[in-house]
């Protein structure tokens, strides 16, 4: 069993702070994923990635895989140190939408006891890293039950649910199940319209039962899944528009995805690469009412072969210009 080294896996720094450490994983989430990557490697690499951002995301599990210390010898077989108490099927908190499973390494298992916190979700084909993780306890590491600590007296649960951009644009109904100690749970919650990621949801009186009587609460902090077309930015949304030279230099009307559909651009003459054009609400829902916009970033292209007019055409402009 070989030593992975996560922040490699990442290309982030061990000094990396969570945002850099997302702003990796969201990249290469989208670089690697196999809907969009038809490469022979590519689902190995985004298992990978899913994994190593697994643990450098959570605090616990990154500071217990830092012990490890980066002055490890290739190739020698890694020995967990006494204590790693690792129980197949441990402790940890998943959800499932009923599709796909975790896929981690034997060196995850051995490090974090077998407790898998991913499952994917298949809409429209797209799947991505676990929809939900973290502690069962507030505070409590993943892993054999015997290595909690004590409960806290609220009997809170704090989890993680990735949700897609369309369920921030519309606002929808999601049924997920909850395996931990106390056993499956099914529960159902509805994600509000406009919603951003690193909001939470609470859940009244649906986390751990207390022998009081009275459940804490579930706490769900909402992470948004990358977008195979659109980049959030704010209330904004971001597409690539790719344009041909010859309508950058004469104007042209485009077609332009949106969330809701196609519409028609106006291009006007002598757009550079680079330049943004503005679809006014065409963004994200905003709390206060109205949505942000749609951001149209132009990238020129030009065709990969000429044919010999199109070649005599582009001499032509050369030596006029």
């Amino acid at each position: 069993m070989q030593y992975i080294d996560y922040y490699q896996v990442l290309g982030v720094e061990r000094s990396a702070s969570v945002a850099e450490i997302r702003k990796a994983y969201k990249r290469l989430a989208r670089k690697f994923h196999p809907d969009l990557n038809k490469a022979a490697d590519a689902e190995a690499n985004f298992k990978r990635v899913n994994e190593a951002y697994e643990v450098l995301k959570d605090a616990q599990k990154r500071q217990r895989y830092d012990t490890l210390g980066p002055n490890w010898k290739d190739g020698s077989p890694f020995e967990p140190p006494s204590g790693w108490r690792g129980t197949p099927g441990g402790g940890g908190v998943r959800v499932d939408f009923g599709e796909g499973g975790g896929d981690f390494s034997d060196f995850f298992e051995v490090l974090f006891g077998g407790a898998r916190g991913g499952a994917r979700r298949g809409a429209r084909g797209m799947g991505f890293e676990d929809l939900f993780s973290g502690a069962a306890r507030r505070g409590g590491a993943p892993g054999a039950a015997s290595d909690w600590p004590a409960p806290p007296a609220n009997h809170d649960v704090e989890a993680e649910l990735t949700i897609e951009l369309e369920d921030v644009m519309e606002g929808r109904k999601r049924a997920f199940e909850i395996s931990g100690p106390g056993g499956r749970r099914r529960y159902d919650v509805t994600i509000p319209k406009g919603i951003r990621d690193g909001e939470r949801l609470r859940l009244a009186g649906q986390g751990a039962p207390a022998s009081s009587g009275r459940s804490g609460h579930l706490l769900l902090t909402i992470r948004v899944a990358p977008h195979r077309l659109f980049r959030i930015e704010g209330d904004d949304l971001v597409v690539e528009l790719p344009v041909a030279a010859w309508d950058a230099a004469l104007g042209a009307s485009l077609p332009v995805p949106t969330v809701d559909g196609q519409v028609q651009l106006k291009l006007p003459a002598g757009v550079t690469s680079g330049q943004r054009l503005r679809l006014r609400g065409k963004g994200l829902p905003r709390h206060r009412g109205g949505h942000g916009d749609l951001l149209a970033a132009v990238r020129i292209t030009v065709p990969s072969q000429l044919s010999d007019a199109q070649r005599e055409l582009f001499e032509r402009l050369k030596q006029t210009s």
